[in-house]
């Protein structure tokens, strides 16, 4: 037996080491690692079209972390087998938890749309006129009594915040629903793709024409 320099056997220190660990595991504090496959990482791209003959407009914008369910606010992929249950896909996840997703592709569809100089996340220090704030309250893959493809929905409140008195001067529900070709990861995920460009190419250009509509007291 090999003896630790305090003089404690080292299988003794591993005994206690494994027991202290199994009480955690227990208490429901910590998750062992599960051996097999590592799950697949998607990440989304969706196209924005760059809209022509349109002039960028001359404020800043920042993008904030939309807020999300718990249910949704994580990395894995998640459908609806009813309409009143929330799973999630094995062996999948998305590369960034969809709240973070989100965030990026948004910032990306105003940069892609070239009517904007100044956009960014929130935190990074730009000096925003305005601040973009969502609330992301679909993002699953629905599937119907019966079996087959499922359809995807994503659904996204937008709000345009002015940042020098915090006022709401704008907000509007985006959504879009979009059937998979086929009941595979492949196939959710390029509807998933799909139906997220449909909203953010919706909500860009109507969160740079709210400004320059927006009245006080509107």
């Amino acid at each position: 037996m090999k003896i630790a320099m305090n003089g404690r056997p080292v299988l003794a220190k591993a005994r206690l080491l494994l027991a202290a660990l199994a009480a955690l595991v227990v208490a429901g504090c910590v998750q062992l690692p599960v051996s097999g496959e590592a799950p697949r990482l998607y990440a989304l791209a969706p196209k924005i079209a760059r809209r022509v003959g349109h002039r960028p407009v001359p404020w800043q914008l920042v993008v904030d972390t939309p807020w999300a369910p718990a249910a949704l606010d994580t990395d894995r992929i998640a459908l609806r087998p009813t309409p009143l249950e929330i799973e999630y896909y094995g062996h999948a996840r998305w590369a960034d938890p969809a709240p973070r997703m989100m965030q990026r592709l948004l910032i990306k569809g105003f940069e892609q749309s070239g009517d904007i100089v100044g956009v960014g996340a929130s935190g990074m220090g730009l000096r925003a006129d305005y601040e973009l704030q969502s609330e992301l309250w679909d993002f699953t893959a629905s599937y119907r009594r019966g079996g087959g493809a499922p359809t995807v929905h994503v659904r996204l409140v937008a709000k345009m915040v002015r940042e020098s008195d915090a006022e709401i001067v704008a907000t509007r529900s985006f959504a879009a629903s979009v059937p998979a070709a086929s009941d595979t990861m492949n196939g959710v995920t390029e509807a998933f793709d799909r139906a997220l460009g449909q909203v953010i190419g919706a909500v860009v250009p109507w969160a740079l024409a709210v400004p320059a509509g927006h009245r006080p007291g509107q």
